[in-house]
């Protein structure tokens, strides 16, 4: 998959062809459609948030269809789905700034057709 990651603070970010994501038991893959870039970003990529680190991948705001879902999750393949805003992923996995610890990124909404 295609990420902007931060290799250097305050520099520009390096868009790289990264490693798609394994698919948890318990979580799904999506498609991205559309991914924004926020004011948090912003401060990891200054460096002045302490969980973002050179090769971070910042955008942790975005939205997509479901390609790929586990035996146990709650979406199905087709499912459009928002992602929850306060989860990114950083260099060892993903973090949710809202309790302070890493894990698997948190959906905020499913979207039906």
């Amino acid at each position: 998959m295609r990420a902007a990651v931060v290799r250097e603070f305050n520099q520009d970010l390096s868009l790289e062809t990264v490693d798609d994501p394994a698919c948890p038991d318990t979580g799904v893959v999506l498609a991205i459609a559309s991914c924004g870039v926020c004011r948090s970003d912003y401060h990891g990529w200054t460096g002045g948030h302490p969980k973002v680190s050179n090769g971070s991948i910042l955008g942790h705001e975005y939205c997509g269809t479901v390609v790929e879902a586990g035996p146990r999750a709650q979406y199905k393949v087709g499912d459009k789905l928002i992602a929850h805003y306060p989860a990114w992923r950083t260099a060892g996995g993903f973090y949710d700034r809202g309790s302070g610890q890493s894990r698997d990124a948190g959906i905020g909404a499913v979207v039906r057709d």
